[in-house]
Parts: C-alpha cells; structure tokens; sequence
C-alpha cells in the first residue's frame, strides 16, 4: 500500500499515521519512518527479541483514480471485509492497469491547460490562447515524452523549458511594440502546470504536523526547482534581449478577455488539470464546482482587499479546505478522494514571499544590466512570484 500510495499521490503528511493503523488492524508489531521516495520498515517479534528491517522505494505522483482505488483496498483490510492476500492482488491489478491518458494524449491536455490558465489567470487576449496552446504542447512534448526516454534530459527540463518559452515569448511579444501579443502572459502561462506549488504544499503540510525530516526535504527542493525555472527564464530573456535591443519587456497586458471568458477559461482549466492528473469523469463535477466558487470568491474579494496576495491566498486556501472537508464528512466513500481534492486546488497558492528570499534576484540583476537591450527586462525573469500569485 505504501509503494501505490505514494506513487498515486497519498497525503505524505499522514502516510506514518496510515501505517501505524494498518500495523494495529493486523496485530503487527512495526515502527514506520518516511522520508520523500523511501519509507523504512522495521517488523519487531517480542518473544525472539529481533527485528527485521524493509525499505520501499517509490516515485512521487500523482494519479487521482488509482489513488482511489488503493485507498478503497486499504480501508477494507482495515475494516476486514477482504484478506491481504485479496488486497495484495487487488492492488497488482491497480499497478498493472494503463492510464487513461497515454503520453502523446497528455501532450495535448498540457496544451489545452496552458491556453485556460492563461486568460484568467495572467490577463491574456484573444490572440494569446492559440499561441498558449502552442507553448503548451512544447512543455507537454518535453516533460511527457522527452523527459520519459531521456534520464539524463529529465535533470535539465526544467531549464530547458523555462529557457524556450520565455524566449518565444518575448520573441512573440515584440511584434508591433507588444499590440498583438502580451509577453508577460505567454511567459507566465507556460509555466503554470510545471510550477512547484503542489510540492510546496506538501512540505507545508508535513511540518504543521510536525514530520520534520520529509517536509524539510521537499521545501529545499522546491525551492531550489524554482531558483531552475527563474534561471531558465532569466536565460531565455536574456538571449533574445540581445537579438533584438528593442525587445519588449512590458509586464502587463492591455487587452485581457471580458470577465465572462475568465470564468469559462477557469472551469475549463478545472477539467483539463483533473485529466492530466488521470482523474475519472465522476470525479469531474465536485471539483469543478469547488474550482470555480472559489475563483469567484477570490476574483471578488481581491477588488476589495487592493489585491493584497496573502489575504487572497488565505481566503483561497480556506474556502478550499472547507468544502472539501465539508464534502469529506457527508460520506459516500468521499473523504480520501475530497482530501485530493483540496491539495490540486490548494497547489497554485505558492506565497509570495518565499521566493522573495531567494538571493537570486540581486544576480540577475547584475546579469541582465550587463545587457544593454535587456537592461529593462530584470523584472520580467526575476517575475515568477507574481506568476505564481497571480495563479487563481
């Protein structure tokens, strides 16, 4: 269960917890310690004064219907409505089963994703949305299709990624002095689905139940994912400010759709995220109606409050966690589902202030003044805070 668990997006903040009620349902005696990618097993025998000491390894994902599925197969052996022979073929037959989704088709849902977030996330336009999807599907292809074959590429996509679409970008959005094509959103935007915020709430939430070690571990590396992709789009900016001196560098856009279409966009941007991450179609509607009373609180109340990006996130966050636990308590076998819930629509509230501490933003700085056509552009690199606030 912990292999599958952790593998289809289990809460890492409760996995011990989990463990150690498995342990007491089956009258074993078992000492669990988790850290990200490992959990370290050790099954004591009182009369023989030994141990004996596992280690499983898995890879971090997530996948909304598989997850389901093991999750049911955990409360039945618990409840001993199935033996753990059952429920170890059970869960052979959940590992063996083939996603939904394959990677050519996720490609295409990267895409789609990119050219909703867009819109009502970073103020795009009317001509930006085809140019979105096109930036998409270049992160989709690398992530998905590249970053699977080549070991050695996947440590570098990140960079790569930010590197070229933000290059693309400014190269798009200098065309007529930016009156057709907004930079700040097409850099912002194609990088939405690869931003580090589900990592981040992990970690967050691992050390308010205080599990030191793992959420330790996943906030540095978060942090230092995201110091990946400000460098990428440092790089990528930089590049074409020195092809072009009269790059464009604005860093709003003047041509955003009517409020309406940012409504549409955002329910649309609910439905392709859940089928990126492999969720079935019932689970569809609960989260799209969580997705989109939350964007229409946060999109009132930020009029209200100036904008300030902490009370938005705050108010986002628990309006979030409410309904889902809400949701969770009404029963129907929805409380582990609804916990997934709350963590994918959580995963875009990174705070602001966690990347204003990284000491990158003093070397761009120093990098891009060196520049003479980007001298302007430091901002537009250093911005992905703002891509991250602004993410609804």
């Amino acid at each position: 269960w912990i292999g599958g668990g952790v593998l289809y997006g289990a809460p890492t903040h409760r996995l011990e917890e989990c463990l150690y009620v498995s342990a007491r349902a089956l009258d074993i005696d078992a000492q669990f310690m988790y850290i990200p990618g490992t959990c370290i097993m050790s099954f004591d025998d009182p009369e023989t004064y030994t141990a004996k000491v596992c280690l499983i390894k898995s890879d971090t994902g997530v996948h909304l219907s598989k997850l389901r599925d093991v999750h049911e197969a955990f409360k039945d052996v618990i409840r001993h409505d199935i033996s753990v022979g059952s429920a170890i073929r059970r869960l052979d037959r959940i590992v063996s089963r083939k996603n939904a989704y394959g990677p050519w088709r996720l490609v295409v849902l990267y895409a789609c994703a990119t050219a909703m977030v867009g819109p009502f996330g970073f103020d795009a336009g009317y001509l930006d949305i085809p140019v979105l999807f096109g930036m998409g599907l270049i992160v989709g292809f690398l992530q998905n299709v590249v970053s699977k074959i080549s070991s050695t590429y996947a440590g570098v996509f990140e960079v790569t990624a930010a590197m070229v679409t933000s290059l693309i970008a400014r190269a798009l959005g200098s065309i007529g002095d930016g009156k057709y094509f907004c930079f700040a959103a097409l850099a912002k935007s194609s990088l939405a689905l690869i931003l580090p915020g589900y990592m981040i709430l992990c970690a967050a939430l691992e050390l308010q139940t205080k599990n030191i070690i793992p959420g330790s571990i996943r906030m540095v590396y978060a942090i230092i994912y995201t110091m990946f992709l400000g460098f990428g789009q440092m790089i990528g900016t930089a590049v074409y400010g020195a092809i072009d001196p009269t790059a464009q560098s604005s860093l709003t856009c003047t041509r955003p759709i009517p409020p309406v279409g940012k409504y549409l966009t955002a329910l649309g941007f609910t439905v392709f995220l859940v089928l990126i991450n492999q969720g079935r179609w019932n689970q569809m509607p609960l989260m799209t109606f969580i997705s989109f009373s939350t964007y229409c609180l946060t999109s009132n109340v930020g009029n209200l409050v100036g904008n300030d990006v902490q009370i938005i996130s705050l108010l986002a966050a628990v309006c979030i966690g409410l309904q889902a636990n809400l949701w969770a308590r009404i029963g129907y076998r929805v409380e582990y589902f609804c916990r997934q819930i709350m963590l994918k629509h959580v995963q875009p509230r990174m705070p602001r202030f966690m990347l204003k501490t990284m000491s990158r933003v003093s070397s761009q700085r120093k990098k891009f003044n060196s520049i003479n056509s980007s001298k302007s552009s430091v901002d537009d690199a250093i911005d992905m805070d703002e891509a991250i606030d602004r993410k609804a």
